[in-house]
């Protein structure tokens, strides 16, 4: 009986999203669609950072390694999903970014529930929705890196402990669990927001704590159980070979003299937290400010209208929400302090924008009431689309540029899928960034110029017949494409340009330009030439191809995890009953996690209709 008065009130708050005579779920359906649509452009045109391209190379063939975690994140569960990206639609930009335009598009109707959970107001929760669809800082966030997703499943644990708080208190811990493991498997920082909302929910039930302490166990346990692949992984790896994880090696000190072969070169290597640096100058950038206040100048530009209004609102919630307050401190300051003193990246601070963006709701609703009535909300919310609509074009500093118009290795990209032949052999220019060639060349042959004399006179005592091979030179014009040394290098810059004039004499190049403007809009800005295309028909032992696959890498790892061109230095073996029973029981939590991350998006789809 109870099932079907449910299955009775979904479909009557499906049906009330189109027909109720409140539009506002409408809007918001209609904001998400708007915000879907900015995020694919995101998708396809936003520059590529290292880490960005780090990460999109990273996840190609990983399911199939089955590995649990990468030694860079301690993490994999993210990777899992571009690769399953990949699969169904290949390996592209577009795809590697997939995931961030999935989980990014849900979180708006997430936030929609929060704030309107906090403060009692559709029109909070509406403006919130709003403001985060058009966000400049989460917009350009939609990359193959995983903040956009942790920060997803923040969003989704918060809403199920408002409603364990509220409501069902057993069934929604277990659901705030699963939400946060899940996010912990993405992204291991979440740790500091499970911290977080275990406090806040002590907070809430105070008056009553000796009736919830049982769910609020269940909530650590669930989301301990969703990690322990993670930690299965780096207990084997540790018993197998005597390393661990980058991570754990760092802050934890194990195995540390044996991973240090492995690890030393990475900039995070036995980087020492900077607590002090967080008051008065930090160490970790080259600024003369405190780290607190580098951190939260992300968010002024990143973001300046939550930034603004954001602030306005704290003192407000003071005032009129103090739930939401004590909310808003709880999540924020563990996680601001600790980035700001070990590594104040932007991308890493994103989840201030979010958390602001209910405060920056509720603030602009007040003030609304404050203004002439001639002035509508829908007047302030069309000012900020457009400030928003120019930002989005503007480089600050904080997040990839180049929304309105495609980045040149994106433009790259293009003219190889259609141009450049999968029997082809490209040669990149080595002044091009390692990874960007790799990710630029992805599913061709390919070879950076300064290996292929090495492969080339390798040859030479191979008795075959060359054959007649299409090999296309791409040239960095600028001189230096991303490493940032290239001009204390004459002599290395010198070997490049005589590939340049080997070239120029075979063939008429082919240029591929971007806008690199400060501030490039719509049908504005001018083209740069980036890269060359030269091409030419030498003749080449047919051996060339596979000897190439043999140089392409990235951070320790062969590109796809193929055994065949090089070593997986983290893969181990279990040398007992019990060592394989971990590890059997640890993918079969993983391949859960994995199916409860999927559905984590229709579960937020539901969460929006069943909020009445």
């Amino acid at each position: 009986m109870a099932e079907e008065r449910e299955k009775k009130d979904f479909l009557d708050s499906l049906l009330s999203v189109v027909f109720s005579r409140d539009k506002t779920r409408l809007y918001i359906l209609l904001l998400v669609i708007a915000g879907f649509i900015a995020r694919v452009i995101a998708a396809i045109n936003l520059d590529n950072s290292a880490d960005d391209i780090g990460h999109a190379l990273i996840a190609i063939g990983i399911v199939d390694s089955g590995k649990l975690t990468v030694w860079s994140q301690s993490d994999a569960l993210y990777y899992y999903l571009i690769d399953f990206c990949y699969k169904l639609f290949g390996a592209t930009q577009f795809t590697s970014r997939l995931p961030a335009i999935i989980f990014g598009t849900a979180s708006i109707f997430l936030i929609y529930v929060l704030s309107k959970k906090f403060f009692k107001s559709d029109k909070v929760g509406l403006v919130a929705a709003f403001l985060l669809a058009f966000s400049p800082w989460h917009v350009r966030n939609t990359l193959a890196e995983m903040d956009v997703a942790a920060i997803f499943f923040i969003l989704l644990a918060s809403i199920f402990i408002m409603k364990a708080i509220e409501e069902k208190e057993r069934r929604n811990m277990i659901l705030a669990g699963i939400a946060i493991g899940l996010g912990l498997l993405t992204k291991l920082y979440v740790l500091f927001f499970a911290f977080s909302l275990f406090i806040f929910f002590i907070y809430m039930k105070k008056d009553n704590f000796k009736k919830s302490w049982k769910n609020l166990a269940i909530f650590t346990l669930i989301g301990f159980l969703l990690i322990t692949p993670s930690i299965t992984s780096n207990y084997l790896l540790y018993k197998d070979k005597g390393i661990v994880d980058f991570i754990p090696t760092n802050v934890l000190g194990l195995g540390r003299e044996k991973a240090a072969q492995y690890y030393s070169w990475d900039a995070g290597w036995n980087k020492k937290p900077d607590y002090v640096g967080f008051f008065t100058k930090t160490a970790h950038a080259d600024v003369n400010l405190p780290g607190g206040l580098l951190t939260l100048r992300y968010l002024l530009y990143g973001d300046p209208i939550v930034f603004l209004l954001g602030f306005f609102g704290l003192f407000l919630a003071f005032k009129k929400n103090r739930n939401y307050f004590v909310f808003l401190l709880v999540m924020f300051i563990p996680m601001w302090f600790y980035i700001s003193s070990v590594s104040p990246l932007s991308k890493h601070l994103l989840f201030e924008t979010v958390l602001f963006i209910p405060l920056a709701s509720f603030a602009l609703i007040n003030i609304k009431h404050g203004l002439p009535e001639k002035i509508k909300l829908s007047h302030l919310l069309a000012i900020i689309f457009i400030i928003n609509f120019i930002l989005l074009g503007f480089y600050n500093g904080v997040a990839p540029v180049q929304f309105y118009s495609k980045s040149s290795i994106g433009n790259f990209i293009d003219y190889k899928n259609v141009n450049i032949p999968e029997n082809a052999l490209i040669v990149a220019d080595s002044r091009i960034y390692r990874s960007r060639i790799n990710w630029m060349m992805q599913n061709r042959y390919y070879i950076e110029a300064s290996l292929a004399e090495e492969l080339l006179n390798g040859l030479n005592d191979v008795n075959s017949t060359p054959i007649a091979v299409d090999v296309y030179f791409v040239e960095c014009v600028p001189d230096d494409c991303g490493w940032g040394t290239i001009k204390d290098q004459p002599q290395f810059n010198a070997t490049m340009e005589a590939y340049v004039n080997l070239f120029s004499n075979l063939s008429s190049p082919v240029s591929i330009t971007y806008k690199p403007d400060k501030l490039v809009l719509p049908f504005t800005g001018h083209n740069e030439e980036i890269f060359r295309v030269y091409k030419a028909r030498l003749s080449l032992k047919p051996e060339i191809f596979g000897i190439t696959e043999y140089t392409h890498s990235i951070y320790l790892y062969p590109i796809g995890y193929d055994e065949t061109h090089g070593e997986i230095f983290d893969n181990y073996q279990t040398h007992s009953a019990i060592g394989a029973l971990l590890n059997k029981i640890a993918h079969i939590i993983f391949n859960i996690a994995l199916v409860l991350s999927a559905l984590a998006i229709f579960v937020s789809i539901y969460l929006f209709i069943k909020e009445k």
